[in-house]
């Protein structure tokens, strides 16, 4: 059941915000709460909200698809002022600008020197490892390969010297055979003999040995020149890895400043863009009711939704409009003195 407030909405008005005084028809003289005089414009347009109440012109009349109660036409109104001072809630016309801009600005690369001294200094360390490893691996490689040739080489003078020893041995029984068989085994002739046979063992053994010695000599000078060689080349590529280093650190602050440089450019452009634009806006009637509601709560839009909130709690029964009144939007919105001056007359109502 709906009822009438024992206070119109004009005296409400009144005694809720700054005294005012018209001027002229499209003109109001609000003072704020230091006393300073600020011209209200005409009313800004309620376009949007007749767009929101035209899609729903029966009201509460009509149920919505999931079953909850219809809002009314003056609750619709009532939140379409809330939803429009939150959304201005706290900014300047400059920030409202601003969004309106906003996808257009780039981001810039705010690495640092010290950022991209880290990143070059992995990229050159990546490349040194990787060229550390295949430098290493050759070598590696051909090392194995002569310490494997020395295998072969000390085995192949194992087997030789082995040949001379069997060949002294058949030598020497087939020489004690035959001085047996001519009855000289104890001559002075089969002496001598097995003495030749030893001192020519000896010689080949010892060439063999030798030339086991020069060739092993020679594989491992190789092996020092293949370490030799790589102990040098690690440290050239040490070296080169520094110089990669300080060309990548110089293309990245090159790359760097570049996309900083068109990033500047465009920004200030958008920049220009967002000041005119708000100097734009600053003079429309939304514009003057933005700027009274960030500055002091004040203005048609403030206006317009404590009407809306008469508006609406006057079509409620009492406990649902005191239960209303206790939303935080609403309160924080529109200031809780004014709220709770509705809560005081319809506390009154019988």
């Amino acid at each position: 059941m709906s009822y009438k407030l024992p206070i119109t909405t004009e005296k409400f008005l009144e005694a809720s915000n700054p005294k005012k005084k018209k001027q002229n028809e499209n003109e109001l003289i609000m003072k704020d709460e230091s006393g300073a005089e600020a011209v209200v414009g005409k009313p800004v347009s309620n376009q949007p909200l007749k767009e929101i109440i035209a899609s729903n012109p029966q009201g509460a009349e009509k149920s919505p698809l999931n079953g909850e109660k219809a809002k009314s036409a003056e609750e619709q109104k009532l939140d379409y002022y809330l939803n429009l001072i939150s959304r201005y809630e706290g900014k300047t016309i400059g920030d409202i600008a601003k969004e309106k801009y906003q996808s257009e600005y780039m981001s810039a690369d705010t690495r640092s020197d010290a950022d991209l001294e880290d990143i070059a200094t992995d990229y050159a360390n990546a490349h040194k490892a990787e060229k550390q490893a295949s430098l290493t691996q050759k070598a590696e490689e051909k090392v194995n390969n002569l310490e494997e040739k020395q295998l072969n080489l000390n085995q192949k003078a194992d087997e030789e010297v082995e040949k001379v020893e069997n060949d002294y041995n058949v030598k020497v029984k087939s020489g004690e055979a035959n001085a047996i068989k001519n009855g000289i085994a104890r001559s002075s002739i089969i002496a001598n003999l097995i003495k030749s046979y030893d001192s020519e063992k000896a010689q080949k053994s010892s060439e063999i040995r030798k030339k086991q010695g020069d060739d092993l000599t020679a594989v491992n000078n190789q092996i020092a020149v293949l370490e030799d060689g790589l102990k040098n080349a690690l440290s050239a590529l040490d070296m080169e890895s520094a110089v990669m280093l300080n060309e990548e650190l110089t293309r990245l602050k090159e790359e760097r400043n570049k996309i900083n440089e068109k990033v500047a450019i465009n920004n200030a452009k958008v920049d220009k863009k967002i000041q005119e634009y708000a100097n734009e806006l600053a003079k429309t009637a939304d514009g003057k009711a933005i700027k009274e509601l960030v500055e002091n709560k004040s203005g048609e839009y403030m206006v317009e939704a404590k009407k809306a909130l008469m508006a609406y709690v006057a079509t409620l029964p009492k406990a649902e409009a005191l239960a209303e009144l206790e939303r935080e939007d609403i309160n924080r919105l529109l200031g809780v003195e004014a709220v709770e001056m509705v809560k005081r007359y319809l506390e009154n109502v019988k």
